[in-house]
């Protein structure tokens, strides 16, 4: 028995954070009865083929982020591609008759102005810092920061946000309030595919410590830090390696390798690319460093925790909000030495100390971050969606 439709729409088609959160909300709401739905970008990338695996319906229209870098050819082209998907999007709507819409991420504004002019009640969840970041690579609204925060406004979105660090964001940049939090759900994928064999021998093989970054290749994950602090590391333990998994968009891995070079340390540093299921790889690692300053919600630090590998973070915010009180250890961020003292410091640990500290990590990480607590909250959130007694500002009473 169906109890409610859900119309999802995914920012993009890849199988990265906030699309494998869509497929995994969508999963764990179809098993509670709802009927849900999910637009994607595009066929490639990832994100429809999980969604055929899980039996989740998919349905495909060509939309773009609505920021980005680039020229004002570039600007023009994905202003136009939205405006050309826009009445798609609601002829998708019309047919699949959702009782609420569920639109993620800042990048995806065309999904949230459809369903607006639908007049179906929705939801708008942020999970990055978009524009709004501090890299060099953010990108900007393709309609200029004031108007597209008025288009923001318009949308009347019920706005929700996947931490506290991206809701205080949010709130101070768009003058709306409250931004609520519903944390992702964060469990353990058991899976070890076939594609990932290689990798995973090559890590339980190493004779040292292993540390471990996961994510892509950029200068905004600033991996090169963990790079730089290796040789004061390998003074203490001259068998460690640091093992880079992810993609390489930039080609920075150049850059990190050239480095490594420099340093003397080549064989000390090992790319291991992009893994089907990069938890299979976090259980292996005595240490998982955590080296971005700008994430919106720290995913591999809950997912070490999980696994019970100590982690070594950058000292800011979301890293604070996720990892808890004594659950890591952290270090200044870009401060080589600094990061190089934290890992040290973990590496010498006495064991009962380490394990009560890992087993505590673990214990937080499966109380905040599970399935049924993110599951119940992003629930709780979509029906008092449904119950606003007011009608919203399109002239459709929400029934």
């Amino acid at each position: 028995m169906v109890w409610l439709n859900i119309l999802i729409f995914a920012h993009d088609c890849g199988l990265r954070g906030a699309e494998k959160v869509a497929a995994d909300q969508a999963e764990a709401l179809t098993r509670r009865g709802w009927k849900a739905t999910v637009v994607v970008p595009c066929q490639a990338g990832g994100l429809a083929e999980c969604l055929r695996r899980r039996e989740i319906d998919c349905v495909h229209v060509r939309y773009c982020h609505w920021f980005g870098t680039g020229s004002l050819r570039g600007r023009a082209y994905r202003t136009l591609s939205n405006i050309v998907a826009l009445p798609r999007m609601l002829r998708i709507i019309r047919s699949v008759q959702p009782d609420v819409i569920l639109v993620h991420s800042i990048a995806c504004g065309v999904g949230a102005i459809a369903a607006r002019l639908s007049g179906t009640p929705r939801i708008w969840q942020f999970h990055e810092t978009g524009p709004y970041g501090t890299s060099s690579d953010r990108g900007y609204f393709d309609l200029g920061e004031r108007l597209t925060v008025r288009a923001i406004r318009w949308t009347n979105c019920r706005l929700l946000a996947v931490s506290t660090r991206i809701a205080d964001l949010y709130e101070r940049k768009l003058g709306v309030a409250p931004v609520r939090v519903v944390y992702q759900a964060v469990e353990l994928d058991d899976a070890h595919p076939a594609s990932d064999a290689m990798a995973l021998a090559r890590l339980s093989s190493w004779p040292g410590p292993k540390l471990m970054i996961i994510g892509s290749l950029s200068p905004l994950k600033d991996q090169s830090a963990a790079v730089r602090a290796m040789p004061q590391i390998l003074e203490v333990w001259p068998d460690a390696g640091l093992f880079l998994v992810g993609d390489d968009p930039l080609g920075t891995g150049t850059e990190i390798n050239t480095l490594a070079h420099d340093l003397g340390i080549s064989d000390k540093v090992v790319y291991l690319g992009t893994l089907a299921n990069a938890g299979a790889a976090i259980a292996h690692a005595d240490c998982c460093i955590v080296t971005s300053i700008d994430e919106g919600f720290g995913r591999v630090t809950i997912e070490a925790m999980l696994s019970e590998s100590s982690v070594v973070a950058a000292d800011v915010e979301i890293n604070r909000e996720v990892a808890g009180e004594g659950n890591a250890d952290f270090f200044t961020p870009s401060d080589s030495r600094s990061l190089a003292a934290a890992i040290n410091t973990v590496l010498a640990r006495p064991e009962p100390n380490r394990r009560a500290k890992l087993t505590r990590a673990n214990s937080f990480a499966r109380q905040k971050f599970s399935s049924t607590v993110a599951t119940d909250a992003l629930e709780a959130e979509l029906l008092a969606c449904l119950d606003r007694s007011a009608p919203n500002d399109t002239g459709f009473e929400i029934s």
